[in-house]
């Protein structure tokens, strides 16, 4: 008999097939791969009938294992929270994960090439994929998409150890896309506790306490914004440069509600 395309060559079946990108074996109900994080049904096709799918070497795979675990268990949570999501506004084609007008070739692999093995990555370079992911999916209203891997998101920054501002701002950005104003606020009276004028940690508290609707914390961080824009901008450090766009944004409205 000619073993079914989920089935490896030993007859261990895989409930849900493998991943196209790296070969992994997918659960039941899967909605991502729970190695390279690569959307079921996305990625090039890498595995053929009958080819053993998984890590080319066994040392690939032991250092591995606990990372994998982890992964799938927060796939189950992430599934879970995709389910209750359906039914809001911004439900239909428009916000189906699988939308290259929107994710692009940034949110999976090029053509004929695997995604790269995310467990293989630093926690910074895990954080700051998933943070990428996850705001690109945010900024174009496809909110369950986002969603399903803020469970991933969250977790993956506060595994760093000792997190830049930077990643501390990001965080807060992440709990503002959860709506968790308790994080977002955290990060940001983070970052002020050590440089008060900080434009990431103002913008970070702005937000939050939008998001909290406490409108005199709001307009005191405004005025405090505008007043140290000038001097911080001067000073120029990279952080700032990969967020101009927000600063400029952050100005723009701060200035309308002085």
């Amino acid at each position: 008999m000619t073993p079914s395309a989920n089935s490896t060559p030993g007859g261990t079946i895989a409930p849900g097939g493998y991943c196209a990108a790296c070969g992994a074996a997918l659960s039941a109900g899967a909605r991502f791969c729970h190695r390279c994080g690569t959307p079921v049904g996305q990625g090039a096709p890498m595995i053929t009938p009958g080819a053993t799918p998984g890590l080319s070497s066994s040392s690939k795979i032991i250092p591995g294992l606990a990372f994998v675990g982890v992964l799938a268990l927060v796939a189950y949570f992430a599934g879970q929270n995709f389910g209750k999501a359906k039914g809001s506004a911004v439900d239909g084609s428009s916000n189906s994960i699988a939308n290259p007008s929107i994710d692009g070739p940034a949110m999976g692999p090029p053509p004929g090439q695997r995604a790269p093995d995310i467990s293989n990555m630093t926690a910074s370079e895990r954080a700051s994929r998933l943070y990428e992911r996850i705001m690109t999916y945010a900024e174009n209203n496809k909110m369950d998409s986002a969603m399903m891997f803020i469970p991933m998101g969250i977790p993956a920054h506060q595994a760093i150890e000792t997190p830049s501002n930077d990643e501390r701002y990001h965080l807060a950005r992440l709990g503002e896309v959860a709506k968790d104003t308790a994080l977002a606020r955290a990060q940001a009276d983070t970052i002020l506790a050590t440089e008060p004028s900080s434009l990431l940690g103002l913008m970070a508290g702005i937000r939050a306490a939008e998001l909290n609707g406490n409108a005199a914390k709001q307009k005191q961080l405004n005025q405090k914004f505008l007043s140290v824009l000038d001097a911080e901008l001067a000073k120029n450090p990279t952080d700032y440069q990969m967020h101009r766009f927000e600063i400029d944004l952050t100005t723009t409205e701060a200035r309308k509600k002085n």
